[in-house]
């Protein structure tokens, strides 16, 4: 796991958006499965996809992670969403993710909250 960060938000947003780089060093394919997080009621795999000229987020059973490969959560793309915040995803703070994988795997990771663009603008939620 690397560049792991959730992105900060304005303290009446009720919604904010996680990524990192995903590492799988071995010899069999592995999914990620599920995200928890303290900050959030709920938190969703999520696609960002071009639809029609607008750009839809697209709820995903899984995300894939190729044996010995990676797979990048980032803006525009696969990314962890994060809905209900309990509390603000206030810039310079911390929060963590639990991490659950198809092998069984469960992994707790550090992630820092940091100020970025938001490269897409407001987006549409789609129930896949």
């Amino acid at each position: 796991m690397s560049d792991v960060y959730v992105r900060a938000m304005p303290p009446t947003a009720q919604n904010t958006a996680g990524y990192m780089q995903i590492h799988n060093h071995s010899k069999q394919p592995v999914s990620l499965i599920k995200a928890e997080s303290p900050i959030a009621k709920n938190v969703e795999l999520h696609l960002s996809k071009m639809s029609e000229g607008v750009m839809k987020m697209i709820q995903q059973k899984e995300i894939m992670v190729p044996a010995e490969g990676s797979t990048h959560l980032k803006p525009g793309g696969l990314h962890i969403m994060f809905l209900g915040l309990n509390e603000p995803s206030k810039a310079g703070s911390k929060t963590t993710l639990k991490l659950t994988f198809s092998n069984g795997e469960q992994l707790t990771v550090d992630a820092s909250i940091m100020k970025t663009p938001n490269p897409r603008g407001d987006m549409k939620h789609v129930q896949k």
